[in-house]
């Protein structure tokens, strides 16, 4: 004796609806991984764009269509990534300036911008490479109390050759105001100098 049954139409999944149900289970996993771990690595790490891998462990699909027209999709994956930190990039490259001499050892970076391409991850060596343009504009850190003192009591040739002998100066004016003023005060206290 048979039961159940139909009489007329009834949705069914095709092996078009199964390999596509399988992909977008894929696709929406690998962004729920990799929104996890953005979440649980520290903050000064990044994970390198285009180095997730992604493994499925298990995968199980049912053939049969729920009441709402849709197909179960079961899977369980684990997610691999690069990361690295931003600072040691800034460092790397630091160096490298200082070593091609482009920079003083003692310059520090002021502002700057770092844009990352797509990485190609080799998993098997444990090894990425990722494409990196950076630009970024170095400068001396100024001690405003040591220069003050360097120039107190200084008059204007003493002043200019002060001046010029700074490695971060290009170009020096020298004027005093009122016509009776010849120096710099000899009082550090007087002395107003503005570092921009």
């Amino acid at each position: 004796a048979m039961k159940g049954g139909l009489i007329g139409e009834a949705p069914y999944a095709t092996d078009e609806d199964l390999t596509k149900a399988k992909t977008d289970a894929e696709s929406k996993i690998k962004d729920i991984l990799i929104s996890s771990i953005k979440l649980k690595i520290p903050s000064e790490f990044s994970v390198a764009r285009g180095s997730e891998k992604l493994d499925i462990i298990t995968q199980k699909v049912s053939d049969e269509l729920n009441t709402d027209g849709m197909l179960s999709v079961a899977v369980d994956a684990e997610l691999s990534v690069f990361t690295f930190k931003e600072g040691d990039i800034k460092k790397a490259f630091r160096e490298i300036l200082v070593k091609e001499n482009k920079i003083p050892q003692d310059y520090t970076e002021k502002e700057f911008s770092i844009q990352y391409g797509t990485t190609t991850s080799q998993w098997e060596s444990g090894s990425a490479r990722m494409p990196v343009a950076y630009e970024a504009t170095y400068w001396k850190k100024v001690d405003p109390d040591a220069m003050k003192r360097e120039m107190a009591g200084k008059g204007e040739i003493d002043l200019k050759t002060y001046l010029m002998g700074l490695s971060f100066v290009d170009k020096v004016n020298v004027s005093f105001s009122p016509f009776w003023i010849t120096s710099v005060p000899r009082k550090i206290s007087k002395i107003n100098l503005v570092v921009e």
